[in-house]
């Protein structure tokens, strides 16, 4: 780690050096200097330090700070623009068991996912989920969050952490960004399925923030229980349920 001032923006890019770094994409997509810039803000890889703060006192005073700044892919344009990729499941990776075990290496790039790891620092520049499971196929949102509650959604991807897997221990999701406000929203992003041998059945191995959301069985991923680690990935969100080493899943945060 290493001691930096917090940087004007007259003096650097926003989030284009580690020297540089702002605490989130979306600090970086709100500065003054991408409200001037139709290029340089756009989609890709930059750096943020999350445990940093713009506050204009501090950048006034210009405190030190012990920082910890990294590359992450920032979303600029979709929903809004300004999501930070900190949580990526690879279709041949599994969920650890605990945040502390989950590598903290994970995808710096859009496509599919290649790297199976999360962010485990601080959340603290966020208030806002967005999580894809199935490869996409399936997207799922939340707004003005707590801390605990992001915290509560990160730590649905660790399964010894994630509690007793009830609906009402989760954060409400939403299925659609774009109409926000006549959207219904989903009571802990959870549906419980009339199927037993589907769904609900499966939630001591089941990992993932939403379950079910779309009233088919569709969940983040497995947990490493699985004695034969064979199911991999994300779960499909198609006929077949069940994860199998063909999708990916990303948790991004803004």
């Amino acid at each position: 780690m290493m001691a930096f001032v917090v940087p004007p923006e007259t003096k650097c890019k926003p989030g284009h050096s580690a020297e540089c770094a702002y605490p989130s994409c979306l600090a970086i997509k709100e500065s003054s200097f991408c409200a001037m810039s139709n290029t340089t803000c756009a989609d890709g890889v930059y750096w943020i330090d999350p445990t940093i703060s713009l506050d204009e006192q501090i950048r006034k005073q210009e405190q030190t700070h012990t920082s910890q700044p990294m590359q992450v892919y920032c979303d600029m344009k979709e929903d809004g623009g300004g999501w930070t990729l900190l949580l990526s499941l690879a279709a041949d990776g599994v969920a650890a068991d605990t945040i502390k075990n989950w590598s903290p290496t994970y995808d710096i790039q859009y496509g599919d996912v290649q790297k199976t790891g999360m962010w485990r620092g601080s959340l603290k520049p966020f208030k806002d989920v967005r999580e894809q499971i199935g490869s996409g196929r399936i997207t799922t949102y939340a707004k003005n969050l707590s801390q605990a509650q992001l915290e509560s959604v990160r730590r649905q991807y660790a399964y010894t952490e994630r509690g007793t897997g009830d609906c009402k221990a989760r954060p409400s999701c939403r299925l659609d960004y774009i109409h926000w406000d006549t959207m219904e929203e989903i009571a802990g992003c959870c549906i419980n399925l009339d199927d037993n041998s589907k769904g609900m059945a499966l939630v001591s191995q089941q990992v993932g923030w939403s379950l079910n959301a779309r009233k088919f069985t569709c969940f983040g991923g497995w947990g490493q229980q699985d004695p034969a680690n064979i199911h991999k990935g994300s779960s499909p969100c198609a006929e077949s349920y069940v994860p199998d080493g063909s999708s990916w899943a990303r948790l991004w945060f803004r």
